[in-house]
């Protein structure tokens, strides 16, 4: 015997203003549990930037920058100077980036750019600020031939980055991942799961209709 159930609009509505309550609550609470578990161990970021200058008109190296001071050599540069100083038994404990960001715009060309070290320990970001703008003025034109840039301010700004908005992605990520899951579910209970709800619901979900109701008072009479 084949039967199917008729996904209406009404049917729709009805399931939603049924169980909206309950789903968002739970969503709620799994929107929570995910940015509580994200905020354990999420710590402050710090950036330290250098301002830096290309001395020529050569603009378009400055981009071939960040490919540098991401590279593994250049890594490695400043790991000899981490084992070179009091950092060196707590740098592989501590993690850290480092890239180059022009002061233009995508549309404008400048030689300014700034070298930054970003961190969660201020203090080991401005160290590696320090050595990062040394050793690339060192060590560039090794990469670049002709490359020449300079120092125009040191490493003296440092911005805080706290974790909030990764917290709030967190949590929004688990209440909509919750909703949807939770929804289909008791979306599929009432339909498939247990007794005939109320008198709307034949005609709701298998498109009879409905010509009246009885009322029994023992079920096993």
């Amino acid at each position: 015997m084949y039967f199917g159930i008729k996904i209406s609009r009404k049917l729709f509505v009805r399931i939603i203003k049924k169980n909206i309550w309950i789903v968002l609550a739970i969503s709620i609470l799994a929107g929570a549990a995910c940015a509580y578990i994200s905020s354990i161990g999420s710590k402050n970021q710090y950036s330290v930037s250098s301002e830096m200058v290309q001395n020529d008109n050569n603009y378009s190296l400055v981009s071939s920058y960040s490919e540098f001071v991401q590279s593994r050599r250049f890594k490695q540069i400043l790991t000899e100077q981490v084992n070179k100083s009091k950092w060196k038994n707590e740098s592989k404990k501590i993690e850290y980036t480092v890239d180059v960001v022009s002061n233009g715009s995508e549309s404008s060309n400048t030689p300014f750019f700034n070298l930054v070290v970003t961190s969660d320990n201020v203090a080991y970001a401005k160290f590696l600020a320090q050595q990062g703008e040394t050793q690339l003025i060192a060590n560039i034109g090794k990469y670049l031939s002709g490359a020449n840039i300079s120092l125009v301010s040191k490493s003296n700004k440092v911005t805080v980055k706290k974790p909030f908005s990764g917290i709030v992605k967190r949590f929004e990520y688990g209440f909509i991942i919750a909703f949807i899951i939770i929804f289909i579910f008791k979306m599929l209970a009432d339909l498939t799961f247990g007794n005939i709800k109320d008198e709307e619901f034949v005609s709701d979900v298998f498109g009879k209709t409905n010509f009246g109701t009885i009322e029994i008072e023992n079920a096993g009479e």
